[in-house]
Protein backbone atom coordinates (compact mmCIF):
# COMPACT_ATOMS: atom_id res chain seq x y z
CA UNK A 1 0.00 0.00 0.00
CA UNK A 2 1.11 3.60 -1.18
CA UNK A 3 1.39 6.27 1.79
CA UNK A 4 -0.69 8.57 -0.81
CA UNK A 5 -3.62 6.06 -0.02
CA UNK A 6 -3.03 6.50 3.83
CA UNK A 7 -2.74 10.17 3.74
CA UNK A 8 -4.99 11.82 1.45
CA UNK A 9 -4.29 15.32 2.06
CA UNK A 10 -0.80 14.43 0.96
CA UNK A 11 0.22 13.51 -2.72
CA UNK A 12 3.58 11.98 -3.86
CA UNK A 13 4.52 12.17 -7.28
CA UNK A 14 4.04 10.00 -9.26
CA UNK A 15 6.62 9.61 -12.61
CA UNK A 16 3.83 10.00 -15.16
CA UNK A 17 2.34 12.46 -13.89
CA UNK A 18 2.21 15.89 -16.90
CA UNK A 19 3.13 18.77 -14.16
CA UNK A 20 6.43 17.14 -13.89
CA UNK A 21 7.31 16.10 -17.10
CA UNK A 22 9.32 18.96 -17.95
CA UNK A 23 11.38 18.48 -14.70
CA UNK A 24 11.81 14.86 -14.78
CA UNK A 25 13.06 15.90 -18.49
CA UNK A 26 15.37 18.21 -17.18
CA UNK A 27 16.48 15.81 -14.43
CA UNK A 28 17.34 13.08 -16.68
CA UNK A 29 19.67 15.38 -18.74
CA UNK A 30 21.68 16.56 -16.20
CA UNK A 31 23.53 14.03 -15.34
CA UNK A 32 25.02 14.02 -18.59
CA UNK A 33 25.79 17.57 -18.05
CA UNK A 34 27.23 17.28 -15.04
CA UNK A 35 29.60 14.02 -16.29
CA UNK A 36 30.55 16.57 -19.20
CA UNK A 37 31.41 19.36 -16.84
CA UNK A 38 33.23 17.49 -14.44
CA UNK A 39 35.35 15.89 -17.25
CA UNK A 40 36.38 19.48 -18.40
CA UNK A 41 37.29 21.02 -14.73
CA UNK A 42 37.77 17.25 -12.64
CA UNK A 43 39.09 20.36 -10.13
CA UNK A 44 35.12 21.52 -9.54
CA UNK A 45 34.14 18.13 -8.52
CA UNK A 46 32.90 17.98 -4.96
CA UNK A 47 35.64 16.57 -2.52
CA UNK A 48 32.46 14.39 -0.77
CA UNK A 49 31.90 13.17 -4.21
CA UNK A 50 35.52 11.52 -4.85
CA UNK A 51 35.78 10.35 -1.30
CA UNK A 52 32.99 7.70 -1.96
CA UNK A 53 34.99 5.83 -3.88
CA UNK A 54 38.46 5.37 -2.49
CA UNK A 55 37.03 2.71 -0.31
CA UNK A 56 36.91 -0.93 -2.42
CA UNK A 57 33.17 -1.58 -3.50
CA UNK A 58 31.56 -4.52 -4.45
CA UNK A 59 28.86 -4.57 -7.63
CA UNK A 60 25.48 -5.86 -6.11
CA UNK A 61 23.75 -8.14 -8.45
CA UNK A 62 26.96 -8.54 -10.07
CA UNK A 63 29.80 -9.68 -7.08
CA UNK A 64 29.34 -12.21 -4.87
CA UNK A 65 28.84 -10.23 -0.97
CA UNK A 66 30.04 -11.92 2.12
CA UNK A 67 27.52 -13.13 4.25
CA UNK A 68 27.25 -11.82 7.41
CA UNK A 69 26.29 -14.73 9.29
CA UNK A 70 25.31 -12.23 12.08
CA UNK A 71 24.81 -13.67 15.80
CA UNK A 72 21.54 -13.56 18.10
CA UNK A 73 22.73 -10.47 19.88
CA UNK A 74 23.70 -8.76 16.96
CA UNK A 75 21.51 -5.96 15.52
CA UNK A 76 21.96 -4.70 11.65
CA UNK A 77 20.95 -1.23 10.63
CA UNK A 78 19.92 0.56 7.96
CA UNK A 79 20.39 4.65 7.84
CA UNK A 80 18.17 6.05 5.53
CA UNK A 81 20.20 9.84 6.28
CA UNK A 82 20.17 13.38 5.64
CA UNK A 83 23.65 13.52 5.00
CA UNK A 84 26.23 11.73 3.18
CA UNK A 85 29.16 10.53 4.83
CA UNK A 86 31.83 12.59 3.42
CA UNK A 87 30.75 15.71 3.87
CA UNK A 88 29.20 16.70 7.08
CA UNK A 89 29.93 14.46 10.03
CA UNK A 90 26.76 14.82 11.85
CA UNK A 91 24.43 12.84 13.85
CA UNK A 92 23.77 9.93 11.49
CA UNK A 93 27.32 9.23 10.94
CA UNK A 94 28.63 9.39 14.98
CA UNK A 95 25.12 6.87 15.57
CA UNK A 96 25.92 4.11 13.26
CA UNK A 97 29.97 4.31 14.08
CA UNK A 98 29.21 3.85 17.78
CA UNK A 99 26.91 0.83 16.85
CA UNK A 100 29.45 -0.28 15.00
CA UNK A 101 32.04 -0.15 17.50
CA UNK A 102 29.50 -1.96 19.86
CA UNK A 103 29.25 -5.10 17.86
CA UNK A 104 26.89 -3.81 15.22
CA UNK A 105 26.75 -3.71 11.23
CA UNK A 106 25.16 -0.58 10.07
CA UNK A 107 24.29 -0.55 6.45
CA UNK A 108 24.40 3.59 5.53
CA UNK A 109 22.72 4.68 2.56
CA UNK A 110 24.17 7.51 0.13
CA UNK A 111 21.14 10.41 0.22
CA UNK A 112 22.85 11.47 -3.05
CA UNK A 113 21.49 8.41 -5.27
CA UNK A 114 23.86 8.76 -8.06
CA UNK A 115 25.28 12.53 -8.04
CA UNK A 116 28.34 10.76 -6.47
CA UNK A 117 28.66 8.23 -9.86
CA UNK A 118 31.37 9.16 -12.15
CA UNK A 119 29.17 8.48 -15.23
CA UNK A 120 24.78 8.71 -15.90
CA UNK A 121 23.29 5.34 -15.28
CA UNK A 122 22.84 3.62 -18.25
CA UNK A 123 26.94 3.61 -18.23
CA UNK A 124 26.78 2.15 -14.54
CA UNK A 125 23.35 1.51 -12.91
CA UNK A 126 24.13 -1.31 -10.48
CA UNK A 127 23.98 -0.69 -7.23
CA UNK A 128 27.54 -0.97 -5.63
CA UNK A 129 28.61 -1.41 -1.58
CA UNK A 130 31.69 -0.44 0.12
CA UNK A 131 33.07 -1.21 3.85
CA UNK A 132 33.79 2.58 4.77
CA UNK A 133 34.87 0.85 8.49
CA UNK A 134 34.61 -2.36 10.63
CA UNK A 135 31.56 -3.53 10.90
CA UNK A 136 29.68 -0.15 8.48
CA UNK A 137 29.05 -0.58 4.90
CA UNK A 138 27.66 2.23 2.23
CA UNK A 139 25.33 1.71 -0.17
CA UNK A 140 24.97 3.61 -3.50
CA UNK A 141 21.59 3.83 -5.47
CA UNK A 142 21.81 4.91 -9.55
CA UNK A 143 18.58 7.08 -10.16
CA UNK A 144 18.35 7.41 -13.82
CA UNK A 145 17.18 10.93 -12.76
CA UNK A 146 19.30 13.73 -10.68
CA UNK A 147 17.45 13.88 -7.48
CA UNK A 148 18.19 16.79 -5.20
CA UNK A 149 17.49 15.11 -1.76
CA UNK A 150 16.00 18.44 -0.20
CA UNK A 151 14.11 19.39 -3.78
CA UNK A 152 11.28 17.02 -3.29
CA UNK A 153 9.63 13.20 -2.33
CA UNK A 154 11.22 11.04 -4.77
CA UNK A 155 8.81 9.27 -7.35
CA UNK A 156 7.19 6.08 -7.21
CA UNK A 157 9.65 4.58 -9.51
CA UNK A 158 12.47 5.81 -7.83
CA UNK A 159 11.51 4.40 -4.43
CA UNK A 160 11.08 0.97 -6.12
CA UNK A 161 14.52 1.31 -7.48
CA UNK A 162 15.99 2.24 -3.83
CA UNK A 163 13.92 -0.42 -2.41
CA UNK A 164 14.86 -3.07 -4.76
CA UNK A 165 19.05 -2.33 -3.90
CA UNK A 166 18.38 -2.60 -0.54
CA UNK A 167 16.66 -5.72 -0.40
CA UNK A 168 19.08 -7.15 -2.79
CA UNK A 169 21.63 -6.07 -0.04
CA UNK A 170 19.55 -8.07 2.54
CA UNK A 171 19.13 -11.27 0.53
CA UNK A 172 22.89 -11.32 -0.10
CA UNK A 173 24.23 -10.09 3.06
CA UNK A 174 22.01 -13.04 4.73
CA UNK A 175 20.25 -10.10 6.98
CA UNK A 176 17.52 -11.56 8.37
CA UNK A 177 16.12 -8.76 10.64
CA UNK A 178 17.05 -5.14 10.83
CA UNK A 179 15.87 -1.85 12.02
CA UNK A 180 15.25 1.20 10.03
CA UNK A 181 17.34 4.74 11.14
CA UNK A 182 15.12 7.18 8.81
CA UNK A 183 16.63 11.14 9.40
CA UNK A 184 14.37 12.49 6.69
CA UNK A 185 10.31 12.36 5.42
CA UNK A 186 11.93 11.68 1.86
CA UNK A 187 12.65 8.21 2.92
CA UNK A 188 8.93 7.57 4.45
CA UNK A 189 7.61 5.21 1.70
CA UNK A 190 11.15 3.45 1.46
CA UNK A 191 11.04 2.66 5.05
CA UNK A 192 7.30 1.61 4.68
CA UNK A 193 7.96 -1.05 2.12
CA UNK A 194 11.20 -2.66 3.60
CA UNK A 195 8.76 -3.07 6.59
CA UNK A 196 5.95 -4.20 4.69
CA UNK A 197 8.61 -6.58 2.30
CA UNK A 198 11.08 -7.51 5.44
CA UNK A 199 9.39 -6.93 8.88
CA UNK A 200 12.04 -3.97 9.50
CA UNK A 201 10.77 -1.68 11.79
CA UNK A 202 12.10 1.77 11.30
CA UNK A 203 12.97 4.60 13.61
CA UNK A 204 12.00 8.03 12.61
CA UNK A 205 15.05 10.31 14.19
CA UNK A 206 13.25 14.11 14.28
CA UNK A 207 16.53 15.88 14.79
CA UNK A 208 15.59 19.37 13.60
CA UNK A 209 12.50 21.54 13.25
CA UNK A 210 12.00 20.98 9.18
CA UNK A 211 10.29 24.32 8.63
CA UNK A 212 12.89 26.47 9.81
CA UNK A 213 15.17 25.61 6.68
CA UNK A 214 14.41 27.98 4.79
CA UNK A 215 15.85 25.66 1.35
CA UNK A 216 14.15 22.86 2.12
CA UNK A 217 11.64 22.19 0.00
CA UNK A 218 7.62 22.26 1.75
CA UNK A 219 6.70 19.18 0.35
CA UNK A 220 9.43 17.35 2.41
CA UNK A 221 8.20 19.41 5.75
CA UNK A 222 4.91 18.54 4.93
CA UNK A 223 5.68 14.66 4.86
CA UNK A 224 7.04 15.01 8.58
CA UNK A 225 3.66 14.63 10.08
CA UNK A 226 2.99 11.55 8.22
CA UNK A 227 6.51 10.15 8.90
CA UNK A 228 5.90 10.41 12.37
CA UNK A 229 2.84 9.04 12.72
CA UNK A 230 3.91 5.64 10.96
CA UNK A 231 7.08 5.15 12.02
CA UNK A 232 7.75 2.31 15.36
CA UNK A 233 9.80 4.78 17.24
CA UNK A 234 10.18 8.28 17.21
CA UNK A 235 13.54 9.56 18.61
CA UNK A 236 14.12 13.27 19.24
CA UNK A 237 17.39 15.20 19.71
CA UNK A 238 15.99 17.73 21.99
CA UNK A 239 13.08 17.92 24.92
CA UNK A 240 11.54 21.44 23.07
CA UNK A 241 11.57 19.35 20.08
CA UNK A 242 9.83 16.75 21.14
CA UNK A 243 7.27 18.51 23.31
CA UNK A 244 6.36 20.67 20.35
CA UNK A 245 5.41 17.31 18.35
CA UNK A 246 3.69 16.03 20.95
CA UNK A 247 1.41 18.97 21.18
CA UNK A 248 1.09 18.60 17.25
CA UNK A 249 -0.21 14.71 17.24
CA UNK A 250 -0.80 13.74 21.15
CA UNK A 251 -0.72 9.92 19.83
CA UNK A 252 2.90 10.28 19.65
CA UNK A 253 3.86 9.95 23.39
CA UNK A 254 3.78 6.28 24.00
CA UNK A 255 6.30 5.81 21.39
CA UNK A 256 9.11 8.70 21.99
CA UNK A 257 12.30 8.57 23.04
CA UNK A 258 15.24 11.64 23.79
CA UNK A 259 18.17 10.77 22.26
CA UNK A 260 20.57 14.39 22.91
CA UNK A 261 23.08 15.05 20.38
CA UNK A 262 26.90 14.23 21.90
CA UNK A 263 30.30 14.33 21.22
CA UNK A 264 33.37 11.63 20.80
CA UNK A 265 35.26 12.06 23.69
CA UNK A 266 38.75 10.04 22.88
CA UNK A 267 38.87 12.87 19.87
CA UNK A 268 39.54 15.88 22.04
CA UNK A 269 40.83 14.78 25.48
CA UNK A 270 44.48 14.14 24.55
CA UNK A 271 44.23 18.34 23.68
CA UNK A 272 43.57 19.05 27.11
CA UNK A 273 45.49 22.14 27.18
CA UNK A 274 45.32 24.53 24.87
CA UNK A 275 47.79 26.01 22.23
CA UNK A 276 48.40 29.54 22.95
CA UNK A 277 47.15 31.72 19.91
CA UNK A 278 50.01 33.20 16.96
CA UNK A 279 48.70 36.25 17.73
CA UNK A 280 48.53 36.20 21.65
CA UNK A 281 45.50 37.49 22.05
CA UNK A 282 42.08 36.05 23.32
CA UNK A 283 40.38 34.05 20.54
CA UNK A 284 36.81 33.09 20.52
CA UNK A 285 36.20 30.09 17.88
CA UNK A 286 33.14 28.80 16.37
CA UNK A 287 32.34 25.54 14.14
CA UNK A 288 29.50 24.78 12.33
CA UNK A 289 27.19 25.95 9.29
CA UNK A 290 27.29 29.61 8.64
CA UNK A 291 23.77 29.98 7.83
CA UNK A 292 20.32 32.32 8.37
CA UNK A 293 20.01 31.44 12.20
CA UNK A 294 23.34 32.78 12.87
CA UNK A 295 23.11 35.97 14.58
CA UNK A 296 25.01 38.34 12.54
CA UNK A 297 23.88 41.67 13.94
CA UNK A 298 24.49 40.56 17.20
CA UNK A 299 28.26 39.29 16.34
CA UNK A 300 29.00 42.74 14.85
CA UNK A 301 28.16 44.62 17.87
CA UNK A 302 30.32 41.87 19.84
CA UNK A 303 33.16 42.31 17.76
CA UNK A 304 33.22 46.20 17.18
CA UNK A 305 33.13 46.13 21.46
CA UNK A 306 36.00 43.55 21.76
CA UNK A 307 38.45 44.78 19.35
CA UNK A 308 41.96 42.79 21.64
CA UNK A 309 39.84 39.69 20.68
CA UNK A 310 40.45 37.63 17.74
CA UNK A 311 37.27 35.50 16.68
CA UNK A 312 37.47 32.60 13.89
CA UNK A 313 34.41 30.72 12.60
CA UNK A 314 35.05 27.56 10.88
CA UNK A 315 31.75 26.80 8.77
CA UNK A 316 30.19 27.09 5.25
CA UNK A 317 29.10 30.28 4.54
CA UNK A 318 25.11 29.20 3.82
CA UNK A 319 23.60 32.87 3.51
CA UNK A 320 25.61 36.35 1.95
CA UNK A 321 24.56 38.14 5.01
CA UNK A 322 27.56 36.33 7.13
CA UNK A 323 30.20 38.16 4.61
CA UNK A 324 29.80 41.40 6.47
CA UNK A 325 32.10 40.02 9.34
CA UNK A 326 35.19 40.07 6.36
CA UNK A 327 35.19 43.53 6.77
CA UNK A 328 36.92 43.19 10.11
CA UNK A 329 40.33 43.06 10.69
CA UNK A 330 40.45 40.34 14.00
CA UNK A 331 37.94 37.66 11.83
CA UNK A 332 38.79 34.64 10.01
CA UNK A 333 36.28 33.25 8.08
CA UNK A 334 37.61 29.94 8.01
CA UNK A 335 35.52 27.99 5.33
CA UNK A 336 33.93 24.17 6.32
CA UNK A 337 36.81 22.51 7.57
CA UNK A 338 36.78 18.55 8.16
CA UNK A 339 35.94 16.83 11.95
CA UNK A 340 39.59 15.63 12.45
CA UNK A 341 40.66 19.14 11.95
CA UNK A 342 38.00 20.63 14.54
CA UNK A 343 39.66 19.67 17.69
CA UNK A 344 43.35 21.25 17.00
CA UNK A 345 41.07 24.39 15.93
CA UNK A 346 39.46 24.55 19.43
CA UNK A 347 42.98 23.63 20.80
CA UNK A 348 44.01 27.14 19.73
CA UNK A 349 40.63 29.45 20.89
CA UNK A 350 39.80 30.11 24.75
CA UNK A 351 36.36 30.20 24.46
CA UNK A 352 33.58 28.68 22.68
CA UNK A 353 30.43 30.63 21.17
CA UNK A 354 27.12 29.68 20.01
CA UNK A 355 25.24 33.38 18.88
CA UNK A 356 22.32 31.86 17.38
CA UNK A 357 19.12 34.11 16.68
CA UNK A 358 16.47 32.69 18.51
CA UNK A 359 13.58 31.27 16.32
CA UNK A 360 11.95 28.02 16.44
CA UNK A 361 14.92 26.19 14.54
CA UNK A 362 17.16 27.04 17.15
CA UNK A 363 15.10 26.96 20.13
CA UNK A 364 14.56 23.69 19.16
CA UNK A 365 18.16 22.78 18.84
CA UNK A 366 20.43 20.30 20.97
CA UNK A 367 23.89 22.04 19.30
CA UNK A 368 26.48 18.78 18.67
CA UNK A 369 29.29 21.95 18.84
CA UNK A 370 28.40 22.43 22.54
CA UNK A 371 29.40 19.28 23.67
CA UNK A 372 32.55 19.29 21.67
CA UNK A 373 33.35 22.49 22.95
CA UNK A 374 33.34 21.12 26.40
CA UNK A 375 35.58 18.17 25.03
CA UNK A 376 37.95 20.61 24.60
CA UNK A 377 37.38 22.20 28.13
CA UNK A 378 36.26 25.37 26.77
CA UNK A 379 33.61 27.90 28.18
CA UNK A 380 30.78 28.58 26.54
CA UNK A 381 29.06 31.97 25.42
CA UNK A 382 25.67 31.45 23.55
CA UNK A 383 22.08 33.29 23.27
CA UNK A 384 19.36 31.84 25.37
CA UNK A 385 18.57 28.26 24.15
CA UNK A 386 17.27 25.66 25.76
CA UNK A 387 19.32 22.71 25.25
CA UNK A 388 22.20 25.10 26.28
CA UNK A 389 20.87 26.78 29.49
CA UNK A 390 20.54 23.19 31.81
CA UNK A 391 24.21 23.43 31.69
CA UNK A 392 23.90 26.31 34.22
CA UNK A 393 26.98 27.53 35.10
CA UNK A 394 29.29 25.52 32.65
CA UNK A 395 27.84 28.09 29.82
CA UNK A 396 27.55 32.10 29.95
CA UNK A 397 24.58 33.29 28.21
CA UNK A 398 23.39 36.53 26.95
CA UNK A 399 21.36 37.63 24.21
CA UNK A 400 22.40 41.13 23.39
CA UNK A 401 25.71 42.57 21.88
CA UNK A 402 26.63 44.25 25.04
CA UNK A 403 26.20 41.14 27.37
CA UNK A 404 27.21 38.55 24.93
CA UNK A 405 30.34 40.95 24.92
CA UNK A 406 30.79 40.94 28.74
CA UNK A 407 30.01 37.28 29.48
CA UNK A 408 33.10 36.51 26.41
CA UNK A 409 35.25 39.18 28.81
CA UNK A 410 33.85 36.51 32.42
CA UNK A 411 34.13 33.30 29.95
CA UNK A 412 38.09 33.89 28.98
CA UNK A 413 38.96 35.44 32.58
CA UNK A 414 36.92 32.64 34.56
CA UNK A 415 39.39 32.27 37.68
CA UNK A 416 37.31 29.17 38.80
CA UNK A 417 39.58 26.24 37.35
CA UNK A 418 36.60 23.47 38.23
CA UNK A 419 34.84 24.71 35.89
CA UNK A 420 37.28 23.10 33.15
CA UNK A 421 37.36 20.21 34.71
CA UNK A 422 33.34 20.05 35.00
CA UNK A 423 33.21 20.64 32.01
CA UNK A 424 35.60 17.88 30.65
CA UNK A 425 33.34 15.53 32.62
CA UNK A 426 30.30 16.50 31.05
CA UNK A 427 31.82 15.56 27.65
CA UNK A 428 32.92 12.14 28.62
CA UNK A 429 29.65 11.75 30.08
CA UNK A 430 27.50 13.11 27.08
CA UNK A 431 28.79 10.52 24.21
CA UNK A 432 27.96 9.05 21.77
CA UNK A 433 27.93 5.59 23.23
CA UNK A 434 25.31 6.54 25.83
CA UNK A 435 23.29 7.87 23.30
CA UNK A 436 23.56 4.53 21.34
CA UNK A 437 22.90 2.82 24.45
CA UNK A 438 19.99 4.63 24.77
CA UNK A 439 18.58 4.24 21.38
CA UNK A 440 19.08 0.13 21.89
CA UNK A 441 16.58 0.53 24.94
CA UNK A 442 14.17 1.76 22.86
CA UNK A 443 14.12 -1.28 20.30
CA UNK A 444 14.33 -3.21 23.24
CA UNK A 445 10.99 -1.74 24.64
CA UNK A 446 9.73 -2.04 21.10
CA UNK A 447 10.55 -5.83 20.82
CA UNK A 448 8.46 -6.35 23.93
CA UNK A 449 5.05 -8.72 23.77
CA UNK A 450 2.01 -6.77 22.24
CA UNK A 451 0.08 -6.85 25.39
CA UNK A 452 2.85 -5.48 27.97
CA UNK A 453 4.12 -3.06 25.54
CA UNK A 454 0.76 -1.17 25.75
CA UNK A 455 0.66 -0.84 29.31
CA UNK A 456 4.15 0.82 28.93
CA UNK A 457 6.33 3.61 27.82
CA UNK A 458 9.89 3.70 26.03
CA UNK A 459 12.76 3.78 28.87
CA UNK A 460 12.60 7.34 29.13
CA UNK A 461 13.67 7.22 32.28
CA UNK A 462 17.80 6.84 31.25
CA UNK A 463 17.68 10.05 29.39
CA UNK A 464 18.23 11.75 33.02
CA UNK A 465 21.61 12.06 33.45
CA UNK A 466 23.44 10.78 37.19
CA UNK A 467 23.92 14.33 37.93
CA UNK A 468 20.29 15.04 38.27
CA UNK A 469 19.33 17.64 36.27
CA UNK A 470 21.84 18.36 33.23
CA UNK A 471 20.74 15.88 30.11
CA UNK A 472 22.90 12.88 29.17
Amino acid sequence: MSVSSREPGLRRPSDYDPGLTLSMSWRLVRPYLRCLYYSFFPHKRPEYFKAAWRNPFLKVGKDRLPELNCPEEQEVFFFLPMVDWHSRMQRSQHLAEALAQMGHVCVYVNPHLGLEYLTPAPFSHEPRLSLLDERIFELHVHLPAERAFDAGMPTSGEVQRIVDACSQVVQELGIRKAWQIVSAPAWLEVALQMRERFRFPFVYDCHDYLPGFHRLAHEIVDWESPALAQCDLAMFSSRHLMELHAVLSPDLAPKTILVRNANRPADFIPRKRRVPADSGRPTAGYIGSLDHWFDVELMEGVIERQPGYDFVFAGRVEDAKVLRLKRYSNVKLLGEIAYRDVPLLLSRCDVGIIPFEKVPLTLSTNPVKLYEYFAAALPVVSTGLPEVEQFGNLVYIADSPADFSRQLSEAVGEWDHSLREERLMTAMRENWSRRADVLLDGLQWLRRPTEEAVQSTPPRAQIVSSAGTRPC
